[in-house]
């Protein structure tokens, strides 16, 4: 009686069973392969003592891992958008949960309601009822609207009845008068700088890039309180130092210095009477930013 199956299809037979064969003992070659080097087989003889050994390295290998991978649970009131990492670990939330969402707060993101806490990535059903009663999110638009409201009031009540003293005053505070802005601002103190201290406010009108209707308007909102004046010692100066000043030109400045030379000293301000190059105004407006000290 011939066999039902060809000679191909025994072949065919055999390699398919070889293959389950190898299939099934590479399950048991792996298992024995990844066998802990702490974990004995039933087949080795190990003593009670070894025994009692490994459990006790066992119980302490849980209690350092939970240790180190768990945070205590703590259920307690929050707010998503300012709740640093450990408050939100204590909730019961993931380490890679709570990793984005800080770098969702970082990049401008802000949970307005507690239903947007539910769409946090990895947020289950469980979960959210566990944190839901706890979620407290302040909304501040409505007292940031109130305090700019109140800002922008004082700022025009100042715009309108400031007084300022205009040689202690900063850009900021010139800024709360009406008609003054940065540009302005920066203009009034840096000739400030450069005169060493208002004297009266009038000075003001020798800035030419502020209009005459703006000075009009500003000048009654100073003060001068001239003891903070900033001089300059005549008697020990360069040439070149008392150029600086605005007051002074190049060659009456070079005229100042070659007539102390000659003088030796300066006694005070009548001694500049001497010089052909500055007029009795020039010299009068002079008088507050020198100083004839030995």
């Amino acid at each position: 009686m011939s066999s039902p199956l060809t000679r191909n299809q025994w072949i065919g037979l055999g390699i398919m069973l070889t293959l389950i064969a190898v299939f099934i003992g590479s399950f048991y070659l792996i298992d024995h392969l990844n066998m802990p080097s702490g974990e004995v087989s039933a087949t080795d003889a190990v003593s009670p003592e070894e025994i009692s050994v490994l459990m006790e390295k066992q119980k302490q290998t849980e209690y350092l891992n939970f240790k180190h991978d768990t945070v205590a649970l703590y259920l307690h009131k929050f707010d998503p958008n300012t709740a640093d990492s450990t408050e939100l670990l204590q909730l019961g939330l993931r380490p890679w949960m709570v990793r984005n969402m800080l770098k969702y707060r970082a990049k401008g993101g802000k949970w307005r309601t507690k239903e947007a806490v539910k769409k946090v990535y990895g947020m289950t059903d469980e979960l959210y009822a566990q944190i839901e009663p706890y979620i407290e999110i302040v909304q501040n638009e409505d007292s940031t609207r109130v305090r700019q409201d109140t800002v922008f009031a004082m700022h025009y009540r100042q715009k309108k009845d400031t007084m300022l003293n205009l040689n202690t005053c900063d850009t900021a505070e010139l800024k709360y008068i009406k008609g003054v802005g940065g540009g302005y601002a920066r203009r009034i103190v840096r000739y400030r700088r450069e005169l060493g201290g208002y004297v009266s406010a009038e000075q003001l009108r020798d800035i030419e890039e502020i209009p005459d209707e703006t000075l009009d308007s500003i000048i009654p909102h100073f003060i001068v309180d001239s003891d903070s004046i900033r001089t300059i010692n005549v008697n020990h100066a360069s040439a070149s130092m008392l150029q600086r000043h605005p007051y002074l030109s190049f060659s009456q400045a070079k005229a100042i210095y070659e007539l102390r030379r000659t003088k030796f000293r300066l006694k005070d301000i009548d001694d500049l009477q001497e010089l052909d190059c500055l007029t009795e105004t020039e010299i009068e407006r002079l008088a507050p930013y020198l100083s004839f000290e030995e």
